[in-house]
């Protein structure tokens, strides 16, 4: 089943890609993001993908990019809005929230741990059992 415009407008889709170096990327459109076709077409594969990013290991630690963050009016709003980057964040994601102003998306958080992010490229899914396979 495809992605339509009222799903996408009414769910906060967390959706992934994979940049040219092979790093996987978060990306969190609060109701208003861009969704590229390839996501959109299929709500079965995005689900499956997300079960596949929730699957990975904690790393050690993240670091939030500061600049790119919005303004808050206390630590408890802050954190709650945080806490999906930062969760992306510890399974070694580059996590991106929707942005209003020239580019979609901004950087929210990144790893802090010296080991790499997974690489999609280098790992095929197995449906059946839920997990990646090298």
């Amino acid at each position: 089943m495809e992605m339509d415009e009222e799903f996408l407008e009414v769910n906060d889709i967390d959706w992934f890609a994979v940049g040219a170096d092979g790093y996987v990327c978060h990306f969190a459109t609060g109701g208003r993001g861009i969704v590229p076709r390839q996501v959109a077409s299929s709500i079965e594969s995005w689900q499956l993908a997300c079960d596949y990013i929730y699957s990975l290991p904690v790393c050690s630690g993240v670091i939030v990019v500061e600049e790119s963050l919005p303004d808050f009016s206390g630590l408890a709003q802050r954190e709650a809005y945080l806490g999906s980057f930062l969760e992306m964040a510890s399974r070694g994601i580059f996590s991106h929230d929707v942005s209003g102003g020239l580019s979609p998306y901004r950087q929210a958080g990144a790893c802090a741990s010296r080991r790499r992010p997974p690489r999609a490229h280098s790992k095929s899914y197995s449906k059946d059992r839920h997990r990646f396979r090298r």
